[in-house]
């Protein structure tokens, strides 16, 4: 295959660049006719068990909630109607202070058995006790300062019966006995290095399919804090510490220092290394400098098994090092990140084509199945 075909694999979200702190944006439940209320799909028929959402911060003595799978109606907005019938899809539960900041996965009182395309609406509302303004607890909707515009899923924030619809990117989850779905998000990771840091070096560490018998990377994206001026950040493939291909950038090269920004990466090297699907590699980034400050930016998830839901699933993720040393590797951050394909042979024919496990834009096609 020409060099000129290229392929993204493994972007999680093309997210805007900002220079504001990276955060989540909160709704507080302090009625009881407030709710939150996530617009969703099901990409494939299987049998929700769990419902999964990120607490904000709870306030006083928080009340007890209810979350709930419910219909679509024809208005985009919940039905009403709880999924299950007598055997309803919710459960109730109670926030605490020491859930302040995490993701959460609540096992139904019964399960859903969802059909492939199905819409549901996950909502979150009061069931009981004191909600006021010094009771309550909130929960996340959307991240804060990525400005991704999305259309679908997405989240309404229900005060009191007046609906807004929020246009960044949906945080919710929905989980079964071997599959997570969703945007499962606790954290932010933006961790910054320099050349006298410990550890001096971050990577994405990634594992194409097997079914990609062989395949070149011509480059990378990535979203990052970029470094200090008169700082380089040396780009690296390697196979475990052998040193495969590199590419040096310059931060004056840049359009802007001491800020969050997607770039792109090209390997300069005449012949690109030979990879191997189903073998492990990694892409890392480290600061030549002292004082660069260099970050990758990634996300963040309390269980391994959640980036299921995310591209590239729990064989992409980061990893660090120092001195050149061992690389320790990080399965509960995934940096936001992604590799140019190119050279792609197919295993399944052993000739050259794009694999059928790829889709364009970056993405992938992912069953969402844990291995354990």
């Amino acid at each position: 295959m020409a060099d000129a075909l290229r392929h993204w694999l493994g972007a999680p979200y093309p997210l805007k660049a900002t220079n504001s702190a990276f955060g989540f944006t909160n709704f507080v439940l302090d009625a009881a006719t407030d709710a939150l209320e996530f617009i969703i799909q099901v990409s494939e028929a299987d049998t929700i068990t769990h419902v999964g959402f990120r607490i904000g911060v709870v306030t006083g003595t928080s009340p007890v909630y209810q979350v709930s799978l419910q219909g679509v109606a024809g208005n985009g907005n919940p039905d009403g109607v709880i999924k299950g019938g007598g055997s309803p899809a919710s459960a109730t539960f109670t926030p605490t202070a020491a859930q302040n900041g995490t993701w959460q996965w609540i096992a139904l009182a019964n399960s859903y058995a969802a059909t492939r395309g199905e819409f549901l609406a996950l909502v979150i509302a009061y069931s009981s006790g004191t909600v006021d303004g010094a009771n309550n607890a909130s929960f996340t909707s959307v991240p804060t300062n990525t400005d991704h515009f999305t259309g679908f899923p997405y989240v309404i924030q229900n005060n009191a019966g007046v609906r807004s619809r929020q246009t960044n990117i949906a945080v919710w989850g929905i989980r079964s006995a071997t599959s997570r779905q969703g945007k499962p998000w606790q954290s932010w990771f933006n961790t910054n290095i320099s050349s006298d840091t410990t550890p001096d070096e971050q990577a994405l560490r990634f594992l194409a399919p097997a079914a990609l018998s062989q395949y070149t990377v011509a480059g990378v994206r990535a979203f990052i804090r970029t470094p200090a001026s008169g700082k380089t950040v040396t780009v690296a493939l390697w196979d475990g510490t052998t040193l495969l291909q590199s590419v040096t950038v310059d931060s004056d090269a840049l359009v802007a220092n001491n800020s969050t920004r997607l770039i792109e990466a090209a390997f300069q090297n005449a012949v690109l290394a030979q990879l191997t699907g189903g073998n492990v590699y990694r892409i890392s980034f480290a600061p030549v400098q002292t004082a660069a400050n260099f970050s990758l930016i990634g996300i963040g998830v309390p269980d391994a098994l959640d980036l299921l839901a995310w591209p590239g699933e729990t064989e992409w993720y980061l990893s660090t090092r120092t001195n050149a040393g061992a690389w320790t590797d990080d399965p509960l951050t995934r940096p936001i990140a992604e590799i140019q394909l190119a050279d792609i042979t197919a295993a399944s024919s052993g000739s050259s084509g794009i694999n059928p496990v790829l889709t364009a834009g970056g993405g992938h096609v992912r069953p969402r199945r844990a291995s354990t």
